[in-house]
C-alpha cells in the first residue's frame, strides 16, 4: 500500500526529508484521520521544507520557510486552532526486541508542528540502519477530530463559585483571568492524554475553571498544559511564573510532585529541582493573602 507521505514524496525530499520511521508515525495517524482531516494533513506536509530535530532527535519540529521565516498557510490550517494539542499516540516496536518507542504527534494553531519521541530514535534503534528499516507500529491512538473547532475559552464572570484553595485567593482578590471550566467529558479525554499523575489540588482546579492567574503565575487549564523535551527527561508545564520558570510534573512518573524548571532565554534548562510543596500551598504561600508578590 502505498504510503501517505509517499504521496507528497516528489515535492516534499527535494525540500525536507523524514526519516523512515517518521515517516510511518505520520502515515499510520493519517489512516486513523477522516478523510478531510487527510487531505489537509497532506497539504500541510506537502509545504515542508525544513525539519529541526533536539535531543538526539527525541523532538521533530517541522516548518514551511518562506523568505526565510515559518509561513503557515491558514487556508490549510484544521478547524481546532489551538496553540498546542496531542493529536495522536504511537507507539513503534523494535524489529529484533520487545520494547517499544512511543511517538506523539502535535498540532500547533491548526498545523502539525512536531514528532515528540519518549526515548532518542538514534539510541532505541542504535543497532539498525535507520535509513532501511521498517519499524512495526503496535497501536495508534487519535485523540480528537481536528476538523471539528475546539470551544473557545469563556470567562468566568462569577468567581464566587469557586471553592477550597481558590476560594482562599478569591477572597484576597488574588485570582484573575479565569476562564469558565470544559466540560468532564472533554476534560477526562485531555487527562488520559498525560502520561503522569496530575496533583490533586490541580485536578480539583480544573473543575471549576480552565486556566487562571495569581499575580504572576499563570495556571494552565488541562488544554493549555505544554510538553517540553530534554535531553534527559521529559515533563509537563502545568504552571508558569512570568516564562521565567515553569512548575512541572516528570513524563511517565506516578508521582504527583511538583518541580521547578527554570528558563534561559526561553528555553528550559536541563535540570529541574523538587519544588517540595503542592502548587496550591506555593500559591497561597508566595501570592497569597498578606503578600504583594508580583504586584
Amino acid at each position: 500500500m502505498m504510503g501517505f507521505l509517499n504521496l507528497v514524496t516528489s515535492k516534499l525530499i527535494k525540500q525536507a526529508t523524514f526519516s523512515k520511521y517518521e515517516k510511518r508515525v505520520i502515515d499510520e495517524v493519517a489512516l486513523h484521520l477522516p478523510d478531510e482531516a487527510q487531505k489537509r494533513l497532506s497539504n500541510q506536509i506537502n509545504q515542508i521544507n525544513k525539519i529541526q530535530r533536539f535531543s538526539d532527535g527525541k523532538e521533530v519540529n517541522l516548518y514551511p520557510i518562506r523568505y526565510g521565516r515559518p509561513a503557515f498557510d491558514e487556508s490549510l490550517s484544521f478547524p481546532d486552532k489551538r496553540s498546542g494539542a496531542l493529536l495522536a499516540s504511537v507507539k513503534l516496536v523494535h524489529p529484533a526486541k520487545t520494547s517499544k518507542l512511543k511517538a506523539e504527534v502535535w498540532l500547533a494553531s491548526g498545523h502539525i508542528f512536531s514528532i515528540v519521541f519518549d526515548k532518542s530514535p538514534q539510541k532505541f534503534f542504535t543497532d539498525l540502519d535507520l535509513n532501511a528499516m521498517d519499524a512495526e507500529i503496535v497501536d495508534v491512538r487519535v485523540w480528537f477530530n481536528p476538523m471539528q473547532p475546539w470551544h473557545t475559552s469563556e470567562p468566568l464572570e462569577d468567581t464566587k463559585t469557586l471553592s477550597g484553595w481558590l476560594s482562599v485567593l478569591n477572597q484576597h482578590e488574588r485570582i484573575k483571568d479565569t476562564q469558565r471550566p470544559l466540560s468532564e467529558e472533554s476534560r477526562n479525554v485531555l487527562i488520559e492524554t498525560i502520561d503522569s499523575q496530575l496533583p490533586a489540588d490541580y485536578l480539583d482546579a480544573i473543575k471549576q475553571t480552565e486556566g487562571f492567574t495569581v499575580d504572576n503565575c499563570r495556571v494552565f487549564g488541562i488544554s493549555e498544559i505544554r510538553k517540553v523535551t530534554l535531553p534527559a527527561q521529559d515533563y509537563y508545564i502545568i504552571a508558569e511564573v512570568e516564562r521565567k520558570a515553569g512548575f512541572v510534573l516528570t513524563v511517565g512518573e506516578r508521582s504527583s510532585e511538583l518541580s521547578w524548571l527554570e528558563y534561559e532565554d526561553d528555553r528550559p534548562q536541563p535540570q529541574p529541582r523538587k519544588l517540595g510543596c503542592s502548587l496550591s500551598e506555593y500559591l497561597i504561600e508566595q501570592c497569597g493573602p498578606g503578600t504583594n508578590k508580583g504586584e
